[in-house]
């Protein structure tokens, strides 16, 4: 433990730190749940690929509606692209961005830290 804080006093610890990002931890947890949420749609899709377009319980396959399922397979895996890369913007440019800041208003050279 630390300095005697218990779980929960560590947890509100470290909480109280993200304080001053509060809008931005919340976008990225949105981010997360939509880019999660998204990924479950896909095998989803699958099973009505396999169950009613290509092996209905009557008749042959239905190869226009397995068209119209392919393009709202692409269209999701287009969307979860979008969502990861802004959530990954939202990570690495806006941290990157303050890093910067912190190391100006010490008078630091941070072009070893960020390779430039």
């Amino acid at each position: 433990m630390l300095s005697g804080l218990s779980g929960r006093g560590i947890f509100w610890r470290v909480a109280g730190l993200f304080r001053p990002y509060w809008r931005s931890v919340a976008i990225v947890g949105a981010l997360l749940l939509i880019t999660a949420s998204i990924g479950v749609v896909n095998p989803l899709l699958i099973r009505v690929v396999f169950d009613t377009a290509l092996f209905p319980s009557e008749g042959g396959p239905d190869l226009e509606l397995l068209w119209v399922i392919v393009g709202v397979m692409a269209a999701v895996a287009v969307a979860n692209g979008v969502f990861g890369v802004s959530q990954t913007y939202r990570l690495h440019n806006r941290s990157e961005v303050r890093l910067r800041g912190g190391f100006e208003a010490a008078g630091l050279d941070d072009r070893a830290a960020f390779g430039a």
